[in-house]
């Protein structure tokens, strides 16, 4: 089986940063190591040990740069095979990520993503449906959403990706670089 690099973007989310590394430890075997990529001006995230190797990359620019140039930052310097996506305030369920890999190797598949829950303090309170087709006009137009959290790429198909500072859907122009690919 593949192992994979989760990447991390982390600004001041200290808070949540305990239960999205435990979420991550019920799939550890499959993963490689986990990057935190830590955005100017966020103090260092405190984590407790889990059993993965963590890196941590500080963004040395003079300004703080986003979560959209913090992942594409950890997924150009990820050294396996897939990469996923986890934000510091998501929580994955267990076996999450040895099902998507076995999809994702079985269907070879560069690029992947499925259904997830928002939730909040008490309870889930709604289910997001990826619901096709999947093409870049649809994209486009909003027919599907893909959550960070839901993302396995395969860096040996699509290769190094390009960060951006948008401060709002700064998630979309990075999947779309993924999908014109």
């Amino acid at each position: 089986m593949h192992k994979c690099t989760i990447v991390i973007p982390f600004y001041n989310g200290n808070i949540y940063l305990a239960d999205a590394l435990a979420s991550i430890s019920y799939n550890d075997d499959q993963v490689e190591e986990i990057i935190i990529v830590v955005d100017y001006g966020s103090e260092a995230p405190v984590f407790d040990a889990i059993n993965v190797k963590i890196r941590i990359i500080n963004n040395l620019s003079s300004t703080r740069r986003g979560a959209g140039y913090a992942r594409a930052l950890g997924y150009n310097a990820a050294n396996t095979k897939f990469v996923a996506f986890l934000d510091c305030d998501d929580l994955w369920g267990k076996n999450k990520l040895n099902q998507q890999l076995s999809v994702a190797i079985e269907r070879n598949l560069a690029f992947c993503f499925h259904n997830f829950y928002h939730f909040n303090d008490v309870s889930y309170s709604d289910q997001i449906i990826c619901n096709g087709p999947f093409t870049l006009e649809g994209f486009f137009r909003k027919g599907f959403t893909i959550g960070c959290l839901t993302v396995l790429l395969d860096k040996e198909a699509l290769g190094n990706l390009e960060g951006n500072a948008l401060k709002r859907r700064n998630d979309y122009y990075f999947w779309y670089q993924v999908i014109k690919k």
